[in-house]
This record gives structure tokens, sequence and C-alpha cells, in this order.
């Protein structure tokens, strides 16, 4: 047969069969990696768009958390019952306060303490304002101080923690962009290299040596935006 024609040689023989489980090896191997990394990266998106909604619906619940024990205080200080004033709470206010007063609630009527049943709410949605809670109802059971006193005591730490959080955000506002910036630019170079020549991302990453490079700069990435979160994040306490 002419070389160059493009027809593929066939080997006679145990020999032509051998090629041939070598290449069905081959496929085989590179399917086996597409499906793995398929199956590592199918459920990215899924993941990053339950910590979207759980990090809104945590954000959505602090901000509702001061008005919501204000509105107990004044049910509190009228001569309401503690069970009757968080019923109160928690049919007139939306999600997702209602939903979690109304399970503390449900917990106190089969003569859960209520204590025990706001510990349960801390570790549901564990909030710095939900530990606040719990640790003042224990505070207030032991030493008897009207619970309307100090849970009037809570609402102003917490808007005053807010507030200060908001002014460390604005403050904060260009750290944290000086360090979102170089993290994500390299992934952006990246897949513009990819647009315009992939030929050199493909051979780069073709290599053993440039597989090991890439993933040493991933983990380098990684590390520097955890890190700059890290310092310029607000500590708890």
């Amino acid at each position: 047969m002419a070389p160059g024609s493009g027809a593929s040689v066939r080997l006679p023989g145990a020999a032509g069969r051998h090629v041939e489980d070598l290449r069905w090896r081959a496929g085989h191997d590179r399917l086996g990696r597409r499906e793995l990394a398929a199956l590592i990266l199918l459920p990215l998106p899924f993941w990053l768009f339950a910590r979207i909604r759980a990090v809104r619906r945590s954000a959505k619940l602090r901000s509702q958390l001061p008005e919501g024990i204000e509105m107990l205080v004044e049910g509190l200080r009228i001569g309401e019952g503690l069970r009757a004033s968080w019923q109160t709470v928690a049919l007139q206010w939306p999600d997702p306060l209602c939903r979690e007063w109304r399970r503390v609630q449900a917990e106190m009527v089969p003569g859960l303490a209520w204590t025990e049943a706001l510990a349960g709410m801390a570790r549901r949605t564990p909030l710095p304002e939900h530990d606040l809670l719990v640790r003042a109802a224990a505070l207030q059971q032991r030493t008897g101080v009207p619970l309307a006193d100090v849970l009037a005591r809570i609402t102003e730490t917490m808007r005053h923690r807010a507030e200060l959080e908001r002014e460390l955000a604005a403050l904060t506002a260009r750290g944290r962009l000086s360090g979102w910036v170089p993290g994500i630019l390299p992934f952006g170079v990246a897949g513009l290299m990819v647009v315009v020549a992939p030929g050199h991302i493909g051979g780069f990453l073709a290599h053993p040596v440039g597989r090991q490079m890439a993933l040493l700069a991933l983990l380098a990435q990684g590390l520097g935006v955890l890190g700059t979160r890290r310092i310029l994040r607000l500590e708890d306490g």
C-alpha cells in the first residue's frame, strides 16, 4: 500500500488483534477520564447554587432578627406570655424568620425548655445572633432579670453589630476588590488564550510538567484568595 494514502494497515493474526485491543483500551481510557471529569464537575453548579441560596437566606434572617425580637419585647412588656408573643412574631413575619420561629414554637409545646429550643435553632442556622440569643436566655434563667430587658439589650447589640459590619464592608471594599481581581485575572487570561491560541494551552496541559504547574498555580491562587478573605473578614465576638 502506498504511503500517505490514509488507509489503516491491518496486521495478520495475533499481532492485529493485539493492536486492535490496544486501540480499544486507549479509547476506553479517554472515555473513562471524560466521565470522571464530568462526575467531578457536574455537581459544582448545584453546590454553588445551594451555597448562594444559603448565604442569601442567612443574610435575610440576620436582617429580620432585630425587628422580630423588638416585636417580641413589645408583646412581653404589654403583659403577653412568651409563647403568645413568640407566636405573634412567627405568624406575622415572612420567611425565613417565620419558619425558624414556628419550629421553635412547635418544639416548646411538648414541654421542651425554651433555651433548648433556641439551642436547636442555633444548631440549624449557626448565626452569631442566634448564639447571642441562646446565651441571653440562659443568663435570664440564672439571674431572673426580666426577659424583655434582656431581649432589648440584645436588639441594641445586633443593630450596633450590623452597623459596624456595614462600615467595615465600606472601608475594606478596595482591599476585597484587590484580592479578587488577581484571583480571577489568570482564569480570564487562560480563557482568552483558549479562544485565541488553543494550541498553546493544549500543548501546555498535555505535558505532565505543565499539568503539575497548573495544579500548583490553582493551589496558590486558592490560598491567596482565602488568605485575603481571612485578613479582611470581621472576626465574630
